[in-house]
């Protein structure tokens, strides 16, 4: 459980915080939070949230899950229409690059063009130190239960994640 009150420390208003004792995290991508908390076990996860930007969002959930080390695997559901899940899968795996003065560039997504993007889009915040973020990387577990329509399966995917240790004796700021 965070030790910090004012957790999470980004989108708060946004985001639905559950079970602080759960290692899971769903990322529900351009699914309405309303639809997923009717379909899956609030009492097992740790917070609900969405994601709508490549890097606006993506440092959204570095920021939140580092200041709650007890977040130790993330589940990408729901439609995925700007393919932000796409981009955290690739974060994930392949990490940033430098960004000169300005922070880090999260990885094109599979499928998306550059081109359509708006400048800054895939921009995290230099604050975040690169050593942070591949903590985050090399802590959590996505996975990736996009396009499938069948709630009750992923009910019970969820009930296997839900009980990791965290990966930090205190959380990040």
């Amino acid at each position: 459980m965070p030790d910090n009150p004012s957790w999470p420390v980004v989108y708060k208003e946004k985001l639905l915080v559950s079970n602080l004792e759960s290692s899971l995290a769903v990322c529900c991508l351009w699914t309405k939070q309303d639809i997923a908390r009717a379909r899956i076990p609030l009492e097992k996860i740790n917070l609900l949230g969405n994601l709508y930007s490549a890097g606006p969002g993506i440092e959204g959930i570095v920021r939140n899950v580092l200041a709650n080390p007890r977040i130790r695997t993330i589940v990408l559901t729901g439609a995925d229409v700007t393919k932000t899940g796409n981009a955290l899968l690739a974060f994930s795996r392949t990490g940033v690059t430098k960004d000169d003065d300005l922070g880090w560039i999260a990885p094109l997504p599979e499928g998306v063009d550059s081109r359509d993007l708006l400048p800054g889009e895939r921009r995290i915040d230099g604050a975040i130190t690169l050593a942070a973020i591949n903590l985050f990387r090399d802590s959590v577990e996505i996975n990736d239960f996009r396009g499938n329509n069948r709630w009750q399966d992923e009910r019970d995917k969820i009930k296997k994640y839900e009980n990791k240790l965290s990966f930090l004796e205190s959380p990040l700021s």
